[in-house]
């Protein structure tokens, strides 16, 4: 054989081995590269139908929304002011997010786990737009859980109707990255395992 055709031979052996380690760090670079602002901890909340309603709202409908923080809430706060990245609230009629609405107020307490277990939420957005949510203690002050306001129109739910809060999520950034180094792993042990058996075989 000659020395070009051996030569050739290796050339494409060694494309082949290092053809498999393109995958994983194409997965990781994917994985750094995503916005960073997407980062956080998703808190989502749902709301007791309204009692009371005037069109254009119904009582098939109650507040719900989420908010995003760049780390979960501490234990046992007390009623403490936080600031989300990002949150979006609905009260079946309009729906208010960080992009729209101002001005805002999110205050919550939690309990040792650093689960909510009482919150005053209160979203102003145009045209007289107004998504409020009240925790079990606060909506004592204010003989209502849940309100939205339409311009001059009102629905609410009577102090006590409190809805509830999911167990706090990842974002979709950090589940995404997850993924992405999971499957790099999973590549990388493969492209190791594909050297060795290689080496193996040429000894």
């Amino acid at each position: 054989m000659s020395v070009i055709a051996i030569l050739t031979r290796r050339v494409f052996h060694l494309i082949n081995l290092i053809r498999p380690a393109v995958g994983p760090g194409v997965l990781i670079w994917a994985a750094f590269c995503t916005p960073l602002a997407n980062a956080g901890v998703i808190y989502t909340y749902t709301g007791i139908d309204f009692t009371a309603a005037s069109t254009p709202f119904t009582t098939g409908d109650e507040v719900t929304g989420s908010f995003t923080v760049p780390t979960a809430l501490g234990a046992n706060l007390s009623l403490a002011s936080i600031s989300p990245t990002s949150f979006t609230f609905s009260d079946g009629v309009d729906t208010l997010t960080n992009l729209t609405a101002t001005p805002y107020s999110f205050e919550v307490a939690t309990n040792s786990l650093g689960q909510i277990t009482d919150w005053y939420i209160g979203i102003n957005g145009s045209a007289g737009s107004f998504i409020q949510t009240l925790g079990p203690i606060f909506d004592q002050s204010y003989a209502s859980a849940d309100i939205g306001a339409h311009a001059s129109v009102q629905a609410f739910n009577a102090e006590g109707d409190n809805g509830s809060w999911l167990a706090p999520e990842p974002s979709p950034f950090i589940l995404t990255t997850t993924a992405l180094l999971a499957l790099a792993f999973v590549a990388r042990r493969r492209f190791a395992l594909g050297i060795r058996r290689s080496t193996q075989m040429h000894r």
